[in-house]
This record gives structure tokens, sequence and C-alpha cells, in this order.
């Protein structure tokens, strides 16, 4: 493999001999990682990490894309606060996918708003560190997500 100013330039076994080689025979290379399930702290717990050190933290990690669980505060219920962080994420090194929470507030009792989340572009839903504990509540949610074609995590 060539790689001239920081990019692949030419893969292939006949390679012609280079300045500078690097025995790489037992590295592995790939486009990407992607995290499905990261726990921030923006909004809400800034304290403990922002959005941005966040995003670069996952880049100097390697990965190409993460998906945000909604345990923050607010939690991530409705539709305005994907939106939110998807458009803070914009501009970014990182592609920034957002899981909404199954329930209000992750509290397990009434499904939150998953309609308006899912054409807001959230890409599952979870209550990510808790559990729904109530099977009548994961019964509705799961019918109320086949035709959204939408995954839930629990």
């Amino acid at each position: 493999m060539r790689i001239e100013k920081g990019i692949i330039t030419h893969i292939g076994s006949r390679m012609p001999k280079a300045k500078h080689q690097i025995d790489g025979s037992r590295w592995g290379v790939s486009p990407g990682w992607f995290d499905f399930g990261v726990h921030g702290g923006e909004p809400g717990m800034e304290h403990r990490e922002t959005l941005q050190s966040l995003l670069e933290a996952a880049k100097y990690g390697g990965y190409t894309s993460i998906a945000i669980f909604p345990n923050l505060q607010p939690v991530i219920d409705h539709g305005s606060m994907i939106s939110y962080l998807l458009g803070r994420s914009e501009e970014q090194d990182i592609h920034l996918q957002v899981i909404g929470a199954l329930s209000r507030e992750n509290k397990g009792n009434d499904l939150a708003e998953l309609l308006d989340m899912a054409n807001s572009g959230a890409i599952a839903f979870s209550d990510g560190l808790y559990s729904v504990q109530s099977d009548n509540l994961m019964l509705k949610a799961l019918k109320y997500t086949v035709p959204l074609d939408q995954i839930i995590i629990n």
C-alpha cells in the first residue's frame, strides 16, 4: 500500500520500492468503525463530556460513525432533541446517529414520540441503561415500530 500525504493512493502486491518502508504484513486496514451505543454527556451532563469531546474521542479511536443512547438530561425522547444533536454534529468528521428513547423520560411507563423521532432521524429506539420492564409497553412499541421500519434495542 502506498500512502502519500496521509491518503492511501495505491493498494497492490507489486509496489515499487519507496524511500521509507514500514512492514505492515500483520496489520489490518478498514475504512472506519461504527460504535453502536455510546453514552454521551451533552446536553445536561457537560461536566462529563461535551458533544465535541465525544466526537473527537471517537475520531481518534478510529471510528467514523457513532450512535448515541438517549440517556441524557433531558432524555432524547422527542424529535426536536434529535434535530438539535444532528444539527450540532453536521460539520464534524464523525457521523453521529441518534437512538431515541423508547419510553418518555426513560421511565418505562408510556411510549415516547416514536414517529416524531423517526421523522427527525432516529435510527433506533431504546431506554439505554434501563431495560423495559413492562410487557405491555414492549408489545405496543414492537407493533408501533413495524411500519416505521425501526429497531428496538433492549
